[in-house]
């Protein structure tokens, strides 16, 4: 009897500790996923508004001043993360991108 009930204590924990790791990871790459097809629709970045961009994927997380009338702005969730810089309100490109 004491057997059975370790073996269903084992398996419960067992069963717990998968599902809060599925629960952890499975999130972040959800999002991951989402903002990324997000720009991915947008196409060629070069040459949109930052306004443009933000209406289809959200406002930046964070940005900063680069000299001039330049601006680096990034979004990123927890598996992905990816910075465009502007020339006032026009996107020059992607200065980097990440995905884990």
């Amino acid at each position: 009897m004491l057997e059975i009930f370790l073996i269903l204590s084992c398996g419960g924990l067992f069963l717990g500790v998968f599902l809060a790791y599925w629960i952890i990871t499975g999130r972040p790459k959800a999002q991951a996923r989402e903002l990324q097809q997000k720009f991915f629709k947008l196409g060629d970045l070069r040459e949109k508004t930052r306004t443009q961009i933000e209406v289809a994927v959200g406002k930046p997380n964070s940005w900063s001043s680069i000299g001039g009338n330049k601006v680096s702005c990034t979004w990123n969730t927890t598996r992905y993360h990816i910075t465009l810089r502007f020339n006032g309100d026009v996107c020059e490109g992607v200065t980097s991108e990440i995905s884990v």
